[in-house]
């Protein structure tokens, strides 16, 4: 877009630009969060859909059905836990930047609990 002719969104641009490191990993998972969130809704709206379409076919006791729209189940679910593990890694990241750490090289949980391994006394946390 041409900054010039919207300088509303020149300076959404820059207020963007000017974000330190936690504001924007802040908004990574509030991004992270609302598509968890999508996901889920579109899990119920299918679980719904299915499940009035047995009840108008006469098959409501208990029986199990698989169809095509299954696929898209599993890609609802799949898209549910990629934004879970999102989340997760920037929360990671977040807590790494709040802990005084390189929130650029610890940039997931995993790498966060391998790094706070280190410092903990108790040999249950230490990686072999």
């Amino acid at each position: 877009f041409d900054a010039t002719e919207h300088p509303a969104e020149a300076e959404i641009a820059k207020a963007l630009d000017d974000q330190g490191p936690e504001e924007a990993l802040a908004r990574y998972i509030s991004l992270s969060l609302r598509s968890m969130d999508i996901s889920v809704e579109q899990i119920a709206e299918h679980y719904h859909e299915q499940l009035v379409n047995q009840m108008a076919a006469g098959r409501i006791a208990g029986e199990k059905s698989a169809n095509t729209l299954s696929q898209t189940l599993y890609a609802h679910v799949h898209s549910f836990f990629l934004h879970l593990g999102a989340t997760r890694d920037y929360l990671g990241a977040l807590i790494a930047h709040r802990i005084g750490l390189d929130h650029k090289k610890i940039d997931s949980m995993a790498r966060l609990i391998g790094e706070a391994s280190r410092f903990c006394p108790r040999s249950c946390c230490r990686r072999a």
